[in-house]
């Protein structure tokens, strides 16, 4: 009896039965596409952040690494510091600027980075070599097509410049030993790498034994969570987030586009039965 009323009762409106029927299957199949969208993105940013082993970032008190253009003082100090916690293996400290380069002619900007060559977290050498020397980069395809340099070539480059005045500073003579993959960038962001201290003293004052972020890879073994807590006790005036925290954080974003989903579904569902 009870199947046949119900039999009834979908075969009486069609149209909103079928509305009803397309309703479903269109949330649950948001549902389920945000579900595998989200576990995607999140496995993909975890590969992505542990890709060099470094599971800690350090970013000055408030921020996140690159979310502002605030410094962190006294760099040098803080790796020194940092050096003495038990757990901490490596530092690489990052500092982050422009690059303007003339060539042919015309003036190429490009994003740069300071680092220390020896334990940088940031590309990957696919050609020529690491910078050994203060006045040597590496750069990306990206810059080296629109400069038209090459591994090997020397070019002029400066890391600031003054609107009114018209003129760029911090000028250095720079020679290009390596090309490189860098991990965090756009696709299609021209991007130059060199050693931290050249970078500094290119930016004058203004960067003088500053660093945008810290990255710290943690020992073999150690709880990557207790270090961060050492790390907060022993620096309060930074803020120190680990790759746990940060996918915390991916979490609660792709919550929204989720919930986003469900929303777009229950109205979907809501349209058709009141049609």
């Amino acid at each position: 009896m009870l199947l046949r009323l119900a039999w009834a009762t979908l075969t009486r409106n069609r149209s909103r039965t079928l509305l009803a029927i397309l309703g479903v299957a269109v949330s649950a199949a948001m549902l389920l596409d945000m579900v595998m969208l989200s576990s995607g993105m999140r496995a993909s940013f975890r590969d992505l952040l542990l890709s060099r082993g470094f599971q800690l970032r350090i970013s000055p008190k408030g921020t996140l690494p690159f979310d502002t253009d605030a410094t962190i003082r006294d760099a040098s100090s803080v790796v020194r510091i940092l050096a003495t916690i038990p757990g901490v293996a490596t530092v690489s400290p990052v500092l982050g600027g422009q690059l303007h380069v003339e060539r042919g002619g015309r003036v190429v900007t490009s994003t740069t980075i300071g680092v220390n060559p020896n334990v940088q977290g940031d590309y990957e050498v696919t050609s020529g070599r690491e910078p050994a020397a203060p006045t040597e980069m590496v750069a990306n395809d990206q810059f080296l097509a629109a400069t038209g340099a090459h591994v090997g070539d020397t070019v002029s480059a400066a890391a600031g410049y003054d609107p009114q005045l018209r003129s760029y500073s911090g000028r250095r003579t720079l020679t290009i030993v390596g090309r490189a993959h860098f991990l965090y960038m756009a696709a299609d962001q021209r991007v130059a790498a060199l050693p931290i201290e050249t970078l500094q003293a290119m930016r004058g004052d203004q960067a003088t034994d500053r660093a945008s972020l810290m990255m710290i890879r943690a020992s073999n073994g150690v709880n990557v969570d207790t270090v961060l807590a050492r790390i907060e006790k022993a620096l309060p005036k930074v803020t120190a987030i680990s790759t746990e925290t940060a996918m915390k954080q991916v979490d609660e974003r792709l919550s929204y586009f989720r919930q986003l989903a469900f929303i777009l579904g229950a109205v979907s569902l809501a349209v058709a039965f009141c049609s």
